[in-house]
């Protein structure tokens, strides 16, 4: 973080030197994203495009964070930018296909997936992403394929592992290779946490709330101290409506030590 700090001084003084350096504003901007610092990587980003909006790399990173911060719609017209300006790059395709994931549009998101290891036979994520995206269309032994091809790029692909094995445990009745695949993804991920709580995140992220509660119990099933899964049951209820429910799994939570439900229960729990 210190070294953070004092790389975004001396970008502070490039930019005195030449303000009109679009790479000083970019890496700035690299380095408070880093640092948790939305407000100011979004205005260095933005300047870094206003000087140099022929620059494919600047429309990807916004377009990113704006599929972090929810704003879907704005972060696709970002990667369209970022594919017009350079279509060879398989990393902004796979940026598009994942946000089109993210609001269910799967077989879009499949295209983009492709387009991305058409360019990179190699490209673990984007098999990865595309075996989650066929997942949710039940295909579940393409996605196997996926997720094996993603394991045989990546062998230190820990959500792989995860994400195949919860395939194997629940559409392919295979419970001992599903163990297998939890066990080296902990192996490899000593924090990567429990399957159906990671699933659940990615279900909250989506934006389908219900799925994401139905998830976080089945987390809490498997661990009953675990913390973050009642936090994001409790979140996932708050977007529902559901504040009595909420304000419950919050206060587990932080019971359990949880500092985010902690305060969650004092902004929304008389």
């Amino acid at each position: 973080e210190e070294d953070l700090e004092e790389a975004i001084k001396n970008f502070n003084k490039a930019i005195e030197i030449d303000p009109q350096s679009s790479k000083s504003y970019y890496f700035r901007a690299k380095a408070k994203d880093v640092l948790g610092d939305i407000d100011g990587f979004e205005e260095d980003i933005d300047k870094a495009i206003e000087l140099d909006p022929k620059n494919y790399a600047l429309h990807l990173s916004r377009g990113i964070n704006n599929t972090f911060k929810g704003n879907k719609d704005k972060a696709l017209k970002n990667y369209e930018t970022a594919i017009a300006l350079n279509p060879n790059n398989p990393k902004s395709y796979w940026a598009k296909g994942t946000t089109l994931s993210y609001m269910a549009k799967e077989k879009e998101a499949i295209a983009n997936f492709n387009k991305a290891i058409s360019i990179n036979s190699n490209y673990a994520e984007a098999y990865s992403s595309r075996a989650y995206s066929l997942s949710k269309l039940g295909d579940y032994e393409n996605a196997i394929s996926d997720y094996d091809r993603a394991i045989e790029i990546d062998t230190e692909d820990a959500d792989s592992y995860n994400f195949r094995g919860l395939l194997k445990l629940e559409n392919l009745n295979n419970p001992q290779q599903a163990k297998n695949d939890f066990l080296t993804a902990q192996k490899i991920n000593p924090d990567i946490g429990n399957p159906y709580f990671n699933r659940a995140k990615e279900k909250f992220r989506s934006e389908k709330y219900q799925e994401a509660i139905d998830d976080s119990s089945k987390a809490i099933d498997m661990n009953q101290n675990d913390s973050d899964a009642y936090c994001l049951r409790g979140s996932a209820k708050e977007e529902l409506e559901d504040l009595k429910g909420a304000c419950e799994d919050w206060k587990k939570a932080a019971e359990l030590g949880n500092e985010e439900a902690a305060k969650l229960v004092e902004e929304n729990c008389a």
